[in-house]
This record gives structure tokens, sequence and C-alpha cells, in this order.
């Protein structure tokens, strides 16, 4: 699994990552920020 911000909240970089057999966890643009995603990285 490989997390990131909402500044790789791109197709392209969801696409590339699952490509390699990872699973992306990537914050959404646009949503409220409090998702927790932050204190795992």
């Amino acid at each position: 699994m490989v997390l990131g911000d909402r500044g790789y909240d791109h197709d392209k970089y969801r696409r590339l990552v699952r490509d390699l057999g990872v699973k992306p966890l990537i914050a959404r643009r646009g949503t409220e920020h409090g998702s927790g995603l932050g204190t795992q990285r």
C-alpha cells in the first residue's frame, strides 16, 4: 500500500501504482480534511 496526499490525486498516478501491484491510498481533492490519512505517513 502507498499513501499519498492530495497532490497525487490523479488517475494516472493511481494507475501507475496499481500496475506495480500496490494499492494506492491517496486523498481526494475537494474532500474535507480529517480523513486520518496523515496519521499514517
